[in-house]
């Protein structure tokens, strides 16, 4: 009797753990398509279309393209999908473009989240511009997109 207990005890254990390294980065694999609401130093404005590319680097590990200024950029922070339906996105420095007054634009996310309801993406990311080394602005990015490339 005492072994069944342990034998049972033992199977629940190791379903348990099964839950762990499941992988949920394909659930969000793709190419989104959508709009952007923005925050922009403390102050609610429309935003535009957005294309976000989201790929798979491994067990539940992401890279998130396109977000950055240049748009055409590739490669973009990583993030981890956390649960089958919630990825996390890491801080990341975007590659450095110019224009307008400043000679040099450096994007810095600080971060950003994303939840999956149905065929749809809602998620946010935050950061600052800085122009020629000096702080200019600090945004959130919301985000509402919905897969179009698989």
């Amino acid at each position: 009797m005492l072994k069944t207990i342990l034998l049972a005890a033992a199977l629940l254990s190791a379903c348990g753990n099964a839950a762990k390294g499941t992988d949920f980065a394909q659930n969000f694999v793709g190419t989104w398509n959508g709009t952007t609401t923005l925050n922009v130093n403390g102050q609610s404005q429309p935003g535009g279309s957005i294309l976000i590319a989201i790929s798979e680097t491994g067990t539940n590990g992401l890279t998130i393209g396109a977000i950055c200024p240049d748009l055409l950029h590739s490669v973009g922070p990583h993030g981890t999908a956390d649960t089958a339906t919630a990825f996390t996105i890491e801080p990341y420095d975007c590659p450095v473009t110019g224009g307008g007054a400043c000679s040099s634009i450096v994007e810095n996310l600080t971060g950003g989240s994303g939840n999956l309801a149905g065929a749809t993406l809602v998620g946010a990311y935050s950061g600052a511009q800085i122009c020629d080394s000096n702080p200019r602005v600090t945004a959130t990015v919301n985000f509402t997109v919905t897969r179009v490339v698989p």
